[in-house]
């Protein structure tokens, strides 16, 4: 198990969506591109 360092918050993830849009990025299709690495999605639920 990861340990969260200072300033930092471990966030155990539940569930997470991968939306359409989420999916023209990752194939390039998207007009604003993000820098790698990057990681699709940014919807969740965890617990801290």
């Amino acid at each position: 198990m990861p340990e969260a360092s200072p300033g930092q918050t471990l966030v155990r993830m539940l569930a997470s969506q991968v939306a359409h849009l989420d999916l023209n990025v990752v194939d390039g299709k998207f007009g604003i591109l993000p820098d790698l690495p990057a990681v699709p999605g940014t919807n969740g639920c965890g617990v801290v």
